[in-house]
């Protein structure tokens, strides 16, 4: 049993000289089943160990007052000051608790414990937040090995610190409001993040990415190792979908492109590469078409809003059709729909898309679904038809039938059993040319 506090050690009966030192206190088991011995081991170099034994056939007496402890040995003249007030009060009862039970006579475990270290010193120390210059440490220093999570915001970083990929406990990385980062002469060094294995989450907004030379980007991007499964590169003015390697795609859950300047989706876009995809958010970019290839995702949360391709106030009459070729124009903050806990009750894209025009009133329907892409038009329509003069699909729906006039005109064939009457359709545009036929 192990435990950090501070320690003082006096004579019985001395005039107490002295203040507590930072020490570590170790129990470990004597020669004898009854005998347990105390090492305390200082933090300053100075001063020496000492080692203190306790029998439990004649136990000391303990003496506990809030966070502090006094032990008073019999078997020797000296009484041990603890103070554990600094020490977390689990580790700090767990202690007091194995004492207890060896001044009883009780049998206890105590686990094999390794020599002290220095390094066992240095406070455990799992988040680090940095919001001013003077508080980043210095290049003489390390971070603590033991950080899980790093949160550098607004400090005007100008290139990238190696020193972050040596901890290979982190598992978030925060780099907010950085612009000069963008411009770092080193950042071929982000190639390092390999090294951390155990990342999960990675943030970088406001880093003016988009100042990166295309071919120095993907030495981020195709380096992220396969633990992660949330990436934020929003607000950096990226010109193109980042280039992400195999491994990271088929893992990645949550991908945030929002505000920045993309225009197009990756030609690699398919469910099978990016399998796990829940959460995809590209609003406030330059999106003017989304590939049906989409449609096929299961995706818990998709944000698309204030695009050209979602732009209905547009005054070019051009961009309001391309707004509706995209089927998920209205699939946006106002319509997000979250996803069952069992996953084969997710439902794709699409069939959230066709569900939203359902639910929109008549006279939208009637002006818009003439831009519909086939396949959202398929989840509205009843039946589908073949226009007798143009060959063009025509959809058969009551929401619809406004956009297709369907026709029955009688073809007679001279056959043996009498005339054979045909059904022919006709869509809008060919109406009008029905006597002709």
């Amino acid at each position: 049993m192990r435990v950090q506090c501070k320690f003082l050690e006096c004579r019985r009966g001395a005039r107490i000289v002295g203040r507590h030192a930072k020490a570590i206190a170790t129990i470990y088991k004597g020669t004898t089943p009854t005998e347990y011995k105390i090492n305390i081991v200082y933090q300053q170099k100075d001063k020496k160990s000492s080692k203190y034994l306790i029998n439990s056939q004649s136990p000391p007496s303990i003496l506990i007052h809030h966070n502090k402890m006094t032990l008073r040995l019999k078997d020797s003249p000296f009484d041990l000051f603890f103070d554990f007030f600094e020490t977390p009060t689990s580790q700090a009862n767990a202690f007091m608790d194995l004492l207890h039970a060896i001044c009883r006579g009780e049998s206890v475990e105590i686990k094999h414990q390794p020599e002290v270290k220095s390094t066992d010193f240095v406070p455990y120390q799992s988040e680090m937040r940095i919001v001013l210059r003077s508080e980043y440490p210095s290049f003489k220093t390390n971070f603590p090995s033991t950080l899980t999570t790093l949160h550098i915001c607004g400090i005007g970083l100008p290139s990238v610190d190696p020193r972050w990929f040596l901890l290979i406990n982190l598992k978030t990385l925060v780099i907010t409001d950085n612009p000069r980062l963008g411009k770092a002469k080193n950042f071929e060094k982000f190639r390092s993040i390999e090294k951390l294995v155990s990342l999960q989450s990675l943030f970088i907004n406001r880093c003016d990415l988009g100042e990166v030379a295309l071919t120095k980007l993907p030495y981020l991007t195709m380096s992220l190792p396969s633990s992660v499964v949330h990436l934020d590169l929003s607000n950096n003015g990226l010109f193109e979908f980042p280039l992400l390697s195999s491994a990271t795609r088929r893992t990645l859950k949550y991908f945030i492109l929002s505000s920045n300047r993309i225009s197009q989706f990756p030609r690699d876009l398919s469910l099978q590469s990016y399998g796990s995809l829940c959460e995809l958010r590209l609003d406030r970019n330059r999106i003017r078409y989304v590939p049906g290839m989409l449609l096929t995702f299961r995706l818990d949360t998709f944000f698309i809003d204030e695009n050209p391709a979602t732009n209905e106030n547009a005054e070019d009459e051009s961009q309001k059709e391309c707004s509706w070729n995209n089927p998920i124009a209205r699939y946006d903050r106002e319509h997000t729909v979250r996803c069952d806990e069992q996953v084969g009750a997710r439902e794709t894209l699409v069939e959230k898309a066709a569900q939203v025009m359902l639910n929109a009133n008549r006279r939208s329907i009637m002006r818009k679904s003439h831009y519909l892409p086939t396949d959202v038009k398929l989840r509205l329509c009843n039946s589908v038809y073949t226009c007798f003069k143009c060959s063009r699909k025509v959809f058969y729906r009551t929401i619809v039938e406004s956009k297709i006039l369907v026709r029955q005109f009688a073809t007679t064939t001279d056959l043996a059993l009498g005339r054979v009457q045909t059904l022919s359709h006709y869509c809008l545009d060919c109406v009008p040319c029905r006597q002709n036929h």
